[in-house]
């Protein structure tokens, strides 16, 4: 069993000095066999400081409060609950819908360093104006050099159609807040 001077467990919880024998002196620790500046502290020590902390500093409770909740708890509980949390797994990227109040918009090269932004709800006429005006400027595109997007390609005009939404591959960009 390892033994911890009182600096030990202060390092290995994050708390101070102060804190550790706060805590102490509140009775959230049992009392470890005294030998003055020689006195050791154990795993269980080590545990309920830990859990301590993370009570006091994620669910904000107060020394009763966490006095009363460890009082209630086994061992093995209170070891878990002195386990630093796991981070959520992150949701995938299609799995996370775009935040309240953001527009998506395609984008279409006009030519190179020119585009055109269509918001991705526009009308069938505005979307019938994007294909003339990329009809009218392509030919422009095709003898210039193409473009060097680091966005990634342009959206091809078949995205531009007329009909429903979502079967087409149209590239989008979200944009946050109106405008």
């Amino acid at each position: 069993m390892p033994a911890y001077k009182l600096a030990d467990l202060a390092k290995a919880t994050g708390l101070t000095l102060r804190a550790v024998r706060y805590y102490a002196e509140r009775g959230l620790l049992p009392k470890a066999p005294f030998r003055g500046s020689s006195t050791t502290y154990g795993d269980e020590h080590l545990m309920l400081l830990k859990a301590v902390h993370r009570l006091r500093r994620e669910q904000r409770l107060g020394l009763d409060a966490i006095r009363a909740r460890l009082a209630r708890l086994s061992p093995a509980e209170i070891e878990a609950l002195a386990q630093p949390p796991r981070p959520a797994e992150p949701a995938a990227p299609a799995d996370v819908p775009p935040p309240a109040g953001a527009e998506r918009w395609d984008r279409v090269v006009l030519l190179p360093g020119m585009e055109l932004h269509l918001r991705s709800d526009a009308s069938p006429l505005l979307r019938r104006l994007a294909r003339e005006i990329q009809a009218q400027f392509g030919a422009s595109a095709a003898s210039a050099a193409p473009a060097q997007d680091p966005r990634g390609p342009a959206t091809p005009s078949s995205a531009f159609s007329d009909g429903p939404q979502g079967s087409s591959t149209t590239e989008s960009t979200t944009r946050h807040g109106a405008r």
